[in-house]
């Protein structure tokens, strides 16, 4: 067989098929450029708009949360129920006598019932007092609303903040307090609480005051505790006069605490 009788060998039996082929697969690759390139575009631009939403939630937290800093309260109590068959009634030592006596000393918060005041937009609730030497209970204040300028007298106060934020005006001064914070109000002043916050301002609220009888009482207890518990003398009602020269307590309009005897 002659040398020039040999056809070389072509890279595919359909030469024009494959010249179409490889024009096909170019362009197939240039679109898959262009698409490469419109998706790494996109990638950066979504990254800018993340960036752009993490800026944006920075400044709605920084405007929502209180600038003061402070515990941050739980949206859900998981522990809710847990004190529903916990007693109110316990029995306990008299203080000036050393007799057990049945008292009130529990309140869950399904006992807690914050009554409007008079001509008032707040409430509150007096929970619990011992004679006319201390009391406690909540305040619930509206959102914008006002607890009025308000004189304590010979009572000292003491405030919890629970929810919402208020401004509380004492004397000459004005301090923002947000929840978990406290606040106190010594006696011989005047003050004010205006809710700032957009929901209501629940408060815990301890009022206290001095007696004309503490030294008496005091020499009382020593000698009693010396003597021991005594059995039950029955059921104590709070805010009483149980026959020690008290005289039972009693809101004024304001809700403060007052004895009967220096009740107008």
């Amino acid at each position: 067989m002659s040398s020039a009788s040999l056809e070389p060998l072509s890279a595919s039996p359909f030469p024009q098929e494959s010249s179409v082929s490889g024009e096909g697969l170019q362009l197939s690759d240039q679109k898959l450029r262009v698409v490469d390139t419109r998706i790494a575009a996109l990638e950066r631009e979504l990254e800018e708009l993340k960036a752009q939403r993490s800026v944006i939630d920075g400044q709605r937290e920084k405007h929502t949360q209180p600038s003061t800093p402070g515990p941050k309260m739980a949206a859900i109590n998981p522990e809710q129920g847990w004190d529903d068959n916990t007693p109110s009634d316990v029995t306990v030592l008299d203080y000036r006598d050393g007799q057990e006596v049945k008292q009130c000393v529990a309140w869950t918060a399904k006992m807690v019932n914050p009554q409007l005041v008079d001509n008032q937009s707040w409430s509150f609730h007096r929970i619990c007092e011992n004679d006319d030497f201390i009391a406690a209970g909540q305040l619930v204040i509206p959102p914008n609303g006002l607890k009025p300028r308000k004189a304590t007298k010979d009572n000292t106060y003491i405030f919890f903040v629970i929810e919402g934020a208020v401004n509380l005006k004492v004397h000459k001064s004005s301090l923002i307090l947000a929840p978990g914070s406290m606040f106190m109000v010594p006696r011989g002043n005047t003050y004010s609480i205006e809710n700032i916050s957009q929901r209501n301002a629940r408060l815990l609220f301890t009022q206290a005051r001095k007696t004309m009888e503490d030294a008496d009482e005091c020499i009382i207890a020593q000698q009693n505790v010396r003597k021991g518990p005594q059995k039950p003398s029955g059921s104590v009602q709070l805010g009483t006069n149980r026959g020690h020269g008290r005289s039972p307590l009693v809101p004024d309009s304001a809700g403060d605490l007052l004895p009967l005897a220096t009740r107008v």
